[in-house]
């Protein structure tokens, strides 16, 4: 029951999509439907039999659902009073030199958490398949979702890492120009890892130059008929990460003689103006149908922040992720 309605109250939107959670004893929150009855609300879910606990609104991502008769919104509530576990789960790729394939490894910030997984697409629990070191494989385009959990209890948080399987995976890259250390993706595998960044750039999956261009050769190992080549990039402005000034995409049969795919100078023709174009990805699609072995991707770097910009005069970032070769 609530106080404070003001002529009842009004769940927007499905009941399946309500922002509810409700949990039992184990502790774990399950989405809810949610109906409004006069002054009350109806939270319920099949796969919680005996539900002791409710939340509403309790991510970083929640929509406002419920309303009062003014249309006023409700604020975030619970009415548990458990201890919050908030540990987050990092993946890694790393190559397999017995297998010739990528294998992902998870780690989290808490190393007294245990982790667990699942790559079925569904949600993970304290009770799913706990990581203990062995390294995932994935032999197929697949969800890897992990969280981190602490006295049985599962935290907030959970790592989601979409895997696409593509020509490119595990292919030698080769930098003209280093990444930076602290935004490496990995490593050099980073960009053929089957992982796309998120609009999140700090969320490993991205690899990042600061004041640099990209400029990179991937090795396919021998002449593979390629119909396109797709490049993604991050631009979040409030970070100092901008589209690239233009870029490039070339390859070559014998890694000597290069012919261009297609080159893009208008990029902000597909992601607005420099300082005000706020966060997204940008997606570059190169066509060849050739055979080819070596693939060359160069970005330019605009360099510096632009003026204007609350960084105006420092170095400006590049953030790059999967190179997928189809």
């Amino acid at each position: 029951m609530f106080d404070y309605t003001a002529n009842g109250l009004e769940i927007k939107g499905p009941a399946k999509e309500s922002g509810f959670l409700i949990a039992g004893d184990d502790r774990h929150f399950i989405p809810a439907r949610a109906e409004a009855e006069g002054n009350s609300i109806l939270v319920r879910s099949e796969r919680v039999k005996d539900p002791i606990a409710v939340r509403y609104a309790f991510t970083n991502t929640s929509e406002a659902t419920l309303f009062n008769g003014f249309g006023l919104p409700a604020s975030t509530f619970r009415t548990d009073t458990w201890s919050l576990v908030t540990d987050l789960v990092f993946m890694k790729p790393i190559f397999d030199k017995a297998s010739g394939n990528i294998v992902y490894d998870l780690s989290s910030n808490n190393p007294a958490a245990s982790i667990h997984y699942t790559i079925d697409g569904s949600e993970p629990t304290c009770s799913s398949q706990a990581f203990t070191g062995k390294k995932i494989g994935m032999m197929k385009p697949g969800l890897i979702l992990a969280r981190a959990c602490v006295d049985n209890i599962a935290s907030e948080s959970i790592g989601s890492w979409e895997v696409k399987q593509h020509k490119g995976m595990a292919a030698k890259v080769s930098y003209m120009t280093p990444y930076a250390e602290k935004y490496s993706a990995g490593g050099d595998y980073g960009l053929v890892d089957g992982v796309n960044g998120s609009l999140a750039f700090n969320d490993g999956a991205w690899q990042g130059f600061e004041g640099s261009d990209l400029n990179i050769t991937i090795d396919l190992g021998q002449l593979t008929m390629v119909r396109k080549i797709i490049v993604h990039f991050l631009a979040d402005t409030n970070s100092w990460i901008f589209p690239p000034k233009h870029i490039e995409v070339l390859a070559s049969q014998n890694g000597i003689n290069y012919v261009s795919g297609s080159r893009f100078d208008n990029i902000n023709a597909l992601s607005g103006a420099p300082g005000n174009i706020g966060k997204q990805i940008i997606t570059i699609r190169a066509p060849f149908m050739n055979n080819v072995r070596y693939i060359k991707v160069k970005a330019s770097n605009i360099g510096v922040c632009p003026p204007g910009h609350p960084g105006s005069g420092e170095k400006a970032w590049l953030f790059v992720d999967e190179v997928e070769v189809d």
